[in-house]
């Protein structure tokens, strides 16, 4: 039996909104954990850019540009 509370959202429909590069910075090892060796990669910089957004972020700063 169908739950009566669940109501149909119809189909969801998406589009593109960017691509991003992003470069990293070196890998920080914190040593083994339960399931495998921890590690972090932090991100130096990185760009985006789609059809209707771009921008660029550093550290501490962000920038976006509407189009």
């Amino acid at each position: 039996m169908a739950d009566p509370r669940v109501k149909s959202v119809g189909d969801i429909e998406s589009r593109h909104l960017f691509d991003i590069v992003v470069d990293l910075d070196p890998r920080i090892n914190f040593g083994a954990g339960p399931v495998g060796q921890r590690v972090l990669f932090g991100a130096a910089k990185g760009s985006f850019e789609g059809p209707r957004l771009r921008g660029a972020a550093g550290w501490r700063r962000l920038g976006v540009v509407p189009l």
